[in-house]
């Protein structure tokens, strides 16, 4: 069953291809695709973790993310329609006086010192919570703690919202070092600086997801800008292999650095290890869909935990609650305890919620891209650009688990919006809002 499921995928992620006029970037195209290559992982130890797949695992999948790309194929439909017969080979509007985007060189030296700041805070009030000899093991204490603790405490409200303004930040930065690369063939200096500190900043609380993400959202917004400049993303030979390296990279150093955090897995060989984390999810549902799980509480609470975990109290409920992620292991063999994005749905909504939130998924994530393939190029930052970056890397990982709702429906993506506007307003009118402000001095004469 499982080879039969591996198959279909790439069947369809095939129809997500083509069915998006081949644009690589497409929601489909990723969303299918990381499932594929979860289950080319799980293919290769079908016996060591005893996979003999259950029907009803291979219908949430292969009805999961048919769904999905019915919502997005549907939204693919729906914008081609509207464009002029003459550019539907194309999504992309292309450049309008595509230029430099000039940021104020001052304020980009506040923002690196604030960085320094935040990552000196954060650094300071760990230690006070959790005490540690050293960085990396106040970060590992400090994850177990929170991670594995209901309610496991909580740093100053201040904290949080530097590291919302640093990480939102980065998103947004990603678009500035992606246009300038592009427009001045060379990477701005500063913002870059910016972009690597937010990125070591994002690992502090032990995770490094935020940091994959925002590299991702990087990678998303240069493939934007580049099919703008040229009105179609075309992969050469010679950038394929430079993001499979990336990619390996990414990969051979993802242990070491999750050694360096207290995570202690330098005793698995490496091929287990990031099977673990690749391909193990296929198995963990299965089993999750074929037990007895307790039932939930409070509606919502597995797909809807960041929102539910922030308006909660406001209502009088009480949502200290942890997720039900139990580890699982198959023998000697730990499979880790995310199960996929689909385990949420399922937990939640039964078999209707896995459908029915996957074609959400698809309607949103699809539109975001389509409004993001035709604003045209000039010396602004461009939100929906940006927000697709910030969506895409929960697309690549719901293979993993649930990450587009709990990223989209929550209080920090407010944030993120609101501080990617004051970024907008600060970085790209700061001359403008300064000579507005002296004109309107009190005691100002005119001239």
């Amino acid at each position: 069953m499982i080879y039969l499921l591996f198959l279909v995928t790439c069947l369809l992620t095939a129809t997500a291809y083509y069915g998006s006029d081949r644009e690589i970037l497409a929601p489909g195209v990723i969303f299918a695709g990381g499932f594929a290559f979860s289950e080319l992982w799980a293919l290769g130890f079908v016996k060591q973790w005893k996979l003999n797949l259950h029907l009803n695992t291979f219908i949430v999948l292969v009805g999961g993310i048919g769904c999905f790309l019915l919502g997005a194929i549907l939204i693919h439909w729906l914008f081609k329609k509207k464009r002029p017969v003459e550019s539907r080979n194309s999504s992309y509007r292309g450049t309008w006086g595509q230029q430099e985007i000039v940021l104020n060189r001052w304020l980009l030296w506040a923002l690196l010192v604030i960085e320094g700041v935040t990552m000196a805070i954060t650094v300071f009030e760990m230690r006070e919570m959790v005490g540690g000899s050293n960085l990396f093991q106040t970060i590992a204490v400090y994850r177990q703690k929170t991670t594995f603790t209901a309610g496991g405490g909580k740093l100053p409200s201040y904290v949080y919202f530097f590291r919302a303004l640093i990480m939102a930040g980065a998103y947004w930065m990603a678009y500035v070092i992606a246009n300038n690369a592009l427009v001045k063939k060379r990477v701005p200096l500063l913002p870059s600086v910016i972009f690597v500190i937010a990125l070591l900043n994002s690992m502090l609380f032990g995770s490094r997801g935020g940091a994959i993400n925002i590299m991702i959202a990087l990678i998303v917004c240069f493939g934007i800008i580049y099919g703008k400049q040229n009105g179609k993303l075309r992969i050469s030979w010679k950038l394929f292999l430079a993001l499979v390296i990336l990619v390996a990279v990414v990969l051979l150093s993802f242990r070491t650095i999750g050694n360096m955090m207290g995570r202690n897995s330098h005793v698995i060989p490496l091929n287990e290890y990031l099977a673990e984390y690749l391909g193990a999810q296929i198995k963990n549902l299965d089993s999750f869909l074929n037990e007895v799980h307790p039932r939930n509480y409070i509606w919502g609470q597995q797909t809807f935990s960041e929102f539910i975990k922030w308006i909660g109290p406001k209502f009088g409920l009480n949502t200290h609650y942890q997720l039900y992620l139990p580890m699982r292991f198959v023998g000697r063999y730990h499979l880790g305890n995310v199960c996929t994005t689909f385990a949420a749905f399922y937990m939640d909504f039964s078999y209707a919620g896995v459908f029915i939130l996957s074609v959400i998924m698809g309607l949103v994530s699809q539109t975001v891209f389509e409004l993001a393939l035709r604003t045209r190029l000039s010396g602004q930052v461009d939100y929906m650009t940006v927000l697709y970056g910030y969506i895409y890397p929960a697309l690549v990982f719901s293979f993993f688990s649930n990450r587009f709702y709990s990223q989209i429906v929550s209080p920090l993506f407010i944030k993120c919006v609101l501080l990617w506007w004051a970024y907008n307003l600060v970085f790209c009118y700061w001359d403008e809002s300064v000579e507005w402000v002296k004109d309107h001095l009190p005691g100002r004469k005119d001239k």
